[in-house]
């Protein structure tokens, strides 16, 4: 169930927080959430970058973040329109800044 795989990941990655979002319009709805990170099949970055930005989420989204420059704009257009931050992904896994905040994480001491 959708009960029990959400529990599974909150056990999982020791996640602290009680509230562990079971799909994206949980995430999008939630007020505490401030932003998302797509990690999702390419095809459906455009509608969720345009969703995020319609609920005022901060986007950070694997790249491409879109397959053709119609989307691509549209995404664009719905961030600069609601005020908030798209960011495209790299593979900077090894950047110290990575590095540190995977140290962070690693350590417990990001979130509550």
């Amino acid at each position: 169930s959708r009960d029990a795989a959400v529990v599974f990941f909150r056990q999982r990655f020791q996640l602290r927080r009680r509230n562990v979002a079971g799909d994206d319009q949980d995430a999008l709805a939630d007020p505490a959430v401030r932003a998302v990170v797509l990690v999702t099949p390419h095809s459906l970055h455009p509608a969720q970058i345009e969703a995020a930005a319609a609920h005022a989420k901060h986007v950070f989204c694997e790249k491409p973040f879109a397959l053709d420059a119609v989307d691509a704009a549209r995404a664009v257009a719905a961030c600069r329109d609601a005020n908030v931050v798209l960011g495209v992904g790299h593979d900077w896994r090894y950047r110290p800044a990575l590095v540190e905040m995977k140290r962070i994480i690693e350590a417990g001491d990001l979130g509550t």
